[in-house]
This record gives C-alpha cells, sequence and structure tokens, in this order.
C-alpha cells in the first residue's frame, strides 16, 4: 500500500522548512508598507519556489522521492480571471524508483482578512465559489486561505465558505462588475491553523490524490502551464528584481545623484 505523504515525511525536517518560509514571507509581508494580496501573493510564491527547488528523499522509506512544484493561477484565466478560481497551487509528486505513484494538489485562494478581537473578516467575489462548485479540477482540492493583518493564516474548504453564503448572495453570481459581486464573510471557528491544515494535508485527510491514471488530470494541466510560462520567460519570482534594487547599478542610485547634484548646484 502507498504511504501518505505525512508517512513519507515522518520524523522530517522538510516540512517544518516549508512552514518556516512561509513563516519569513509572512513576516516579509507584515513588515511591508502595503498590505495586499499581490503583495502577499508574491512572497508566499517565492518562498514556496524555493522549497520546491530541490527533491527530498524520504527517511522512512529510501526508495521513495518527493517533488514539489507551485504555479501561480492568478490572473490565468478567461477574461483576466484566476484560472480554476484559485490564485495558487501547490503539488506534491511521489516516486519510487523514478515512477510516479501519488500525486495531489491543493488550490489555494489568498485573501487579506481584517481582525477585529477574536473575529477577522474578510472580501469575495461569489463568482469564485460558483467556479470552484463547477469544476472538476478545483472540488475537493480548492481552499480558501485567508490571512489577517497581524500574520495569522486560516484555511478552509469551499464547503465550509459556502455555508456562510446566503441564497441572496449567491444570486449576485451573474453580475458583470465585480465590485457587484463582492461578499464580506468571516472565518469561521471550524477553519484550520496552517499548521494544522498542512499536517491534514499530507495525510490525506484534507484534499484528494489525483487519479495517476487521467492523462487530463490538473497536475498535467499544471505542469503544461508552467512550461509555457518559462517558453515565455513569465515565471514570477521577484527573487532577481529584489537583489538588483541594492545593486549600484540600479535605478535608485543615479536618481539619488541627480538630485543631490541639482542641489548642489543651487547652493554654489
Amino acid at each position: 500500500m502507498t504511504p501518505s505523504f505525512s508517512q513519507v515525511f515522518f520524523a522530517d525536517e522538510a516540512v517544518l522548512s516549508a512552514l518556516l518560509r512561509v513563516k519569513e514571507a509572512t513576516s516579509r509581508w507584515i513588515k511591508s508598507s502595503t498590505k495586499t494580496e499581490a503583495v502577499l501573493l508574491n512572497e508566499v510564491s517565492d518562498a514556496l519556489l524555493a522549497v520546491a527547488s530541490n527533491n527530498c528523499r524520504s527517511q522512512i522509506y529510501p526508495t521513495l522521492e518527493v517533488s514539489a512544484s507551485r504555479t501561480i493561477l492568478d490572473r490565468k484565466g478567461m477574461n483576466n480571471r484566476d484560472l480554476f478560481g484559485a490564485d495558487l497551487a501547490v503539488t506534491l509528486s511521489l516516486y519510487e524508483d523514478e515512477q510516479l505513484i501519488k500525486q495531489r494538489t491543493a488550490l489555494f485562494q489568498l485573501k487579506v482578512g481584517k481582525r477585529e478581537g477574536s473575529k477577522v473578516q474578510y472580501s469575495l467575489d461569489v463568482r469564485q465559489i460558483y467556479t470552484v462548485g463547477h469544476n472538476k479540477h478545483s472540488l475537493g482540492r480548492w481552499f480558501m486561505t485567508v490571512c489577517d493583518n497581524h500574520g495569522i493564516w486560516n484555511l478552509a474548504a469551499e464547503r465550509l465558505v459556502a455555508e456562510y453564503l446566503s441564497e441572496k448572495e449567491l444570486t449576485k453570481v451573474p453580475f458583470p462588475q465585480k465590485a457587484d459581486r463582492d461578499v464580506t464573510l468571516q472565518v469561521g471557528e471550524s477553519w484550520s491553523s496552517i499548521a494544522q491544515w498542512t499536517l491534514d494535508w499530507l495525510a490525506g485527510a484534507q484534499g484528494e490524490d489525483s487519479d495517476l491514471s487521467d492523462s487530463k488530470r490538473l497536475e498535467t494541466v499544471l505542469s503544461e502551464l508552467r512550461k509555457k510560462e518559462e517558453e515565455l520567460g513569465e515565471l514570477w519570482s521577484t527573487t532577481e528584481e529584489f537583489e538588483n534594487q541594492f545593486n549600484q547599478y540600479g535605478i535608485l542610485l543615479p536618481r539619488v545623484h541627480i538630485e543631490y547634484s541639482a542641489v548642489s548646484k543651487r547652493k554654489n
């Protein structure tokens, strides 16, 4: 019987390392001057890209090896919509002697929440929930992922989010303007912390394994999307941009030099 990913990673530091990278990314986001969803997605996706850069061999099962990948889905669908109703996808693939034996993907819709006391609220386009419920790739794999303004994460499956939607709110799905489809919802008590969700997902208590016999499964679609992005040179990573902003040949230093020179001339 094929072990779960939690069994493969038992007593392994790989999961802890991934959580620490997300923690560091969240800390950078909290300290930033613009706590937007775009900046949060950018930070987290870069952190996960670093995690996915190396394959991990199981310490418990020496013949098994895990590879990870992350795919940006934000605005990748038709009409600039989020593909599969998500911002980000994370895939784990389990290999035995280089043969794929297990695969699962989680789709995350990232939202910035506003905390007031013990309650956290967030805004949602109801069409995103509608998309999830009518897409075979999203069902069972999609998770609302809310990070509040204090950096505390909460995750929930589609059904837990849908429980908070009234029939009146669901009638907004056909509205053409996003502003008319937005609703404000509250994070529920049954939602999971990021560490608990990760452990549950690895154990198979959350999400679903993919059918490896399906040549059109979600992971195949995501793989093709990543290939196209790489061919176009559009893979979303700001690591190089972040480093370059401190380079002496960057745009900041010449601008400062010019402004300083102009001030010096006026004084003389």
